[in-house]
């Protein structure tokens, strides 16, 4: 299930982006009535439904060996050191998960860089400091636009799930109501 469109509308992928990180999802859900979380990791005092899933990308530099190759393989990717997201974020442990649920740790146990926001790290790919993986959701422009490129990883699906999370009990305001009546799930009075 992707994300639908009017979840998206309400709920910006900078924003999904900036509350899904670890610590910030339950102190959003609790203070704002709905947030997101990644990969299914809400807080176990906070409600959640599913919103959608996610391909996570592998993205190289227009001119980056792999920039021209119909995929590569796990094993090419695994020791790659990447740029990733910090320790502790959403994206990361994905990434994480997966290679190691394939026998390979990420980037043979190191990044090349760790940086705190999606922006940052599609800068540092754009200026061929490395590859990374990223959210489908996080790099439309620049994949339409041309200034990266994504890698397929041969025998490997890079997706994980989506989950709006919420505080039971709380009152949510307007567009929290909004968000779960649109995901199907019935939001609390």
């Amino acid at each position: 299930m992707a994300l639908p469109a009017r979840v998206t509308d309400l709920l910006p992928y900078e924003l999904l982006e900036s509350i899904a990180e670890t610590g910030s999802i339950g102190r959003c859900g609790r203070r704002h009535g709905v947030s997101q979380a990644e990969n299914g990791r809400a807080p176990e005092d906070l409600l959640a439904a599913e919103i959608g899933r996610d391909r996570l990308l592998v993205l190289v530099a227009t001119d980056h060996p792999w920039a021209d190759r119909r995929g590569i393989s796990v094993d090419e990717l695994a020791p790659a050191p990447l740029i990733t997201r910090e320790r502790g974020s959403g994206t990361r442990a994905a990434v994480e998960e997966h290679l190691a649920r394939l026998g390979h740790p990420l980037g043979g146990g190191e990044p090349a860089l760790e940086l705190t926001s999606s922006t940052a790290i599609k800068n540092a790919v754009t200026g061929r400091l490395g590859p990374a993986v990223l959210s489908s959701l996080a790099v439309t422009d620049e994949l339409a636009g041309g200034r990266l490129r994504a890698v397929p990883v041969r025998g490997a699906r890079l997706d994980r799930t989506l989950h709006a999370v919420w505080a039971p009990g709380r009152h949510l305001g307007d567009p929290a109501r909004e968000l779960l009546r649109e995901i199907g799930t019935r939001a609390p009075p």
